[in-house]
């Protein structure tokens, strides 16, 4: 009897063990990205990161991971004039806040609103007090990444009432209330969420006839992962070209006749305002696929702006307008070369104006495909 039971423990182990992982993989953490945004008129910027750090520190939790966008705020570049700000999140359309919560994994974005800040003074003569009611409004929704459709929200009130009597002078700070009331806020939307059937098979509906009819949860059959390919995108100069520098067997230095095409190394390549790196002729970049907004961006150049269809190994080339100011500091760096004929040897002073232009062209990351600028021709 004894030869049996290692086999038959065996065997239930292996069973207990394949419906755990199955268990384990039908109930995947559920990952929202967190954009709390303030619409109040107070310009402090505290009581928004207040609002977004009370909404994470409540709602974090093995079942649900929340994503802050402060954390990845170095990967968010601005819609405007290339600059990235705190809060340039808030510069984002939603569209651009899904591709974002779809490049990060997040099933759903969780976007919540502070929407206004309210005084009010009542008079109560019977009985000599007057009462200040400050109140604070908010809401919060739920939308599916993969549809961009909000499933799940609510609106927040809440209120802090301060009497006062003409016997009994109380003074108070509207921005220490204010702060109380945003802490309040985030607690009753956290308490909401947590109490809700968000994360079950099957949810509830607001509607009275639906009720009490199971409907599918959105939130269960999202599927974060966007389908990413390999795309080559080059960016090169317009009106710039570079004339070919040669050495001949003995080392005289002169022009080709030729003229090279120069890229900028580090334009930044962006897809729906996300930056997503830089254009390369040899370093393909993964972007999402399908019809997003492409943006080509480097000081000193115009932006350049597409709307592509993206798929896999899709190549595209842009030619980059310089600025007045980097026009004219193209000219003074090329100058010296108008006055040599093709075939001329350089002089001395040619060839230290000729190292100083490979040296600009290096630290300002410019790239020629035809000469290795980290390696001299005058050595």
């Amino acid at each position: 009897m004894q030869k049996y039971t290692f086999p038959f423990i065996s065997i239930l182990l292996a069973n207990f063990s394949f419906w755990t992982l199955a268990q384990k993989e039908s109930n995947p953490p559920f990952k929202v990205l967190l954009f709390a945004e303030s619409n109040l008129k107070q310009t402090d910027t505290q009581i928004t990161k207040s609002f977004s750090s009370a909404l994470s520190a409540s709602l974090a939790n093995v079942r649900m991971r929340v994503i802050r966008p402060e954390s990845i705020t170095q990967k968010i570049s601005s819609t405007k004039d290339n600059e990235i700000s705190g809060s340039s999140y808030r510069q984002l359309t939603q569209n651009n806040k899904i591709t974002l919560a779809k490049q990060l994994g997040a099933h759903a974005i969780l976007s919540a609103n502070l929407n206004s800040f309210t005084s009010t003074r009542a008079e109560i003569p019977k009985f000599d007090r007057t009462v200040v009611t400050l109140r604070l409004s908010a809401n919060y929704e739920f939308i599916a990444t993969d549809s961009a459709a909000a499933f799940a929200g609510d609106r927040i009130e809440v209120e802090k009432k301060i009497p006062i009597t003409s016997q009994v002078g109380l003074s108070f700070s509207e921005d220490a209330i204010l702060t109380e009331l945003v802490e309040e806020t985030a607690a009753l939307i956290s308490d909401k969420i947590l109490a809700s059937d968000l994360l079950e098979k099957e949810v509830s509906s607001k509607f009275v006839r639906n009720s009490n009819m199971p409907l599918e949860n959105p939130a269960t059959k999202l599927d974060p992962q966007q389908k990413l390919i390999s795309a080559t995108i080059i960016a090169r100069l317009q009106g710039i070209k570079l004339p070919e520098i040669i050495k001949d067997a003995d080392g005289t230095i002169s022009l080709s006749g030729n003229n090279l095409e120069v890229s900028p190394g580090d334009a930044e390549v962006h897809i729906n305002g996300i930056l997503v790196g830089a254009c390369s002729e040899k370093n393909p970049l993964k972007i999402p696929e399908g019809i997003c907004r492409l943006q080509i961006k480097r000081p000193g150049f115009v932006m350049e702006e597409k709307l592509i269809n993206a798929y896999e190994g899709i190549t595209l080339s842009f030619n980059l307008e310089p600025t007045n100011i980097e026009y004219q500091l193209w000219r003074e760096q090329l100058q010296f070369l108008q006055e040599i004929k093709t075939g001329e040897a350089f002089n001395e002073n040619q060839k230290r104006l000729a190292e100083g232009m490979f040296e600009f062209l290096k630290n300002s990351k410019y790239e020629v495909p035809e000469i290795n600028l980290n390696k001299s021709l005058f050595q």
